[in-house]
């Protein structure tokens, strides 16, 4: 369900609130993997919390063998990469 999009600043509604407490819980991890047929993958660190998503870290690994696996010797490669500075990118429902 796609929730019509608003102006940051306007408040909630109470309806709405109520609405967006039922969709979005207190709080969601979240940690998808994009992968496409070109050689990488795309990880992605989120957070719901409120109605609102936060990106917490964007991981781009250039083999999806390492970016994919859940192997102790995949994480420990994972570990050893620099991926630059974190980034929080926010946006509301």
């Amino acid at each position: 369900m796609i929730l019509p999009s608003r102006s940051l600043s306007a408040p909630l509604s109470p309806s709405r609130r109520f609405v967006c407490q039922l969709l979005f819980p207190p709080m969601i991890l979240m940690s998808p993997n994009l992968q496409t047929t070109a050689p990488g993958a795309l990880n992605v660190d989120m957070l719901c919390q409120d109605g609102t998503f936060s990106i917490e870290n964007l991981s781009y690994y250039d083999d999806a063998k390492t970016g994919t696996e859940l192997t102790a010797d995949a994480d420990w490669n994972r570990r050893g990469l620099y991926i630059g500075p974190q980034v929080g990118i926010y946006f509301h429902c």
